[in-house]
């Protein structure tokens, strides 16, 4: 087992701010101190990351780090937490959901394990969603140790590729060309945080490109991203300059498709869940739509058997 030592200093580093060194002698290298974080690498070479501190990136950067396998947080003081989105690059490269990363937007008040459990389910009610329309299926996952989990959860008559690609758009251009090559025709790809989608949305996508009605169909959420995206054939430039998991992703997606003079059919808006708050909205449309429970019936279940997780506020 290896130990790195990230960070060792207090709340606010060595030195503090105004070159505060307090007792330490500033003519020691060693006493320059970020805060506290560590790195446990297993003999097999499995990553623990110890609390996430402020000054993550760059302890990431300065140790060469650029993969972790979960994440532990000794407690929620800012020191130890308020890094997390440093972490953005790798959980955008790790759709496969495993503890620490999957939904880490819903911890807390969920738990890292509840999250990966529920994001899991998510994941088998996409892909269930997407088998009825009769489509032929890849899943797309990340990291090599996530297929795994997966494989054990989802149907046999899947494809699998382990995703390639420094950010999302990356992943996603990658994905496609594989589709394309693999003689897939159309292409959808469907993102997995909308478990109670409509298969006709789905059905709708490929039937407008199959038919020639457009070139590119792409289904808005309600946060400014989308929960489909296809092509009649790839077009990498679609995907580029793109910020992507922001409010403005669709809209920048939608300015690319014009740019290149391609046609663009739009699906009715969905909802992905990504909050406490999309949470709740999810849990009330599964318990007054029983559509919607047959639809995604892992999820539900789920809610059901941890239906006071949803007592507490966001």
């Amino acid at each position: 087992m290896k130990l790195v030592m990230l960070g060792s200093g207090t709340s606010t580093g060595v030195p503090r701010i105004g070159n505060d060194w307090g007792d330490c002698d500033p003519n020691e290298p060693k006493n320059r101190r970020s805060r506290v974080s560590i790195l446990v690498e297993s003999d097999e070479g499995a990553r623990l990351l110890v609390d996430t501190s402020t000054d993550l990136r760059q302890q990431l950067l300065d140790n060469g780090i650029d993969k972790v396998d979960a994440v532990f947080w000794t407690h929620d003081h800012a020191d130890h937490c308020h890094g997390i989105d440093d972490l953005r690059p790798m959980r955008f490269s790790r759709n496969a959901p495993l503890p620490g990363f999957a939904k880490t937007r819903l911890t807390p008040p969920l738990t890292t394990v509840d999250a990966a459990a529920l994001s899991l389910c998510f994941v088998q009610d996409v892909v269930t969603s997407a088998l009825t329309v009769g489509a032929n299926l890849i899943v797309a996952f990340t990291p090599a140790e996530g297929r795994s989990i997966l494989e054990a959860a989802l149907p046999q008559n899947v494809l699998w590729l382990q995703q390639q690609g420094a950010n999302l758009g990356e992943r996603l251009d990658s994905v496609i060309n594989h589709a394309a090559e693999s003689a897939f025709s159309p292409i959808v790809v469907l993102g997995a945080d909308s478990p109670t989608i409509p298969p006709s949305l789905i059905e709708n996508a490929l039937h407008v490109l199959t038919a020639g009605a457009a070139e590119i169909v792409l289904g808005p959420t309600t946060d400014g991203g989308y929960y489909l995206i296809g092509f009649r054939k790839p077009d990498s430039a679609v995907l580029r300059n793109v910020t992507w998991s922001s409010p403005s992703t669709f809209e920048q997606t939608v300015r690319n498709i014009k740019q290149l003079e391609l046609s663009l059919f739009t699906l009715p808006q969905w909802y992905d869940v990504d909050t406490f708050a999309d949470l709740n909205f999810l849990a009330n449309e599964l318990r007054t739509d029983r559509e919607a429970q047959r639809r995604a019936p892992h999820t539900y279940r789920w809610l059901l058997d941890h239906a006071s997780l949803l007592d507490k506020t966001d």
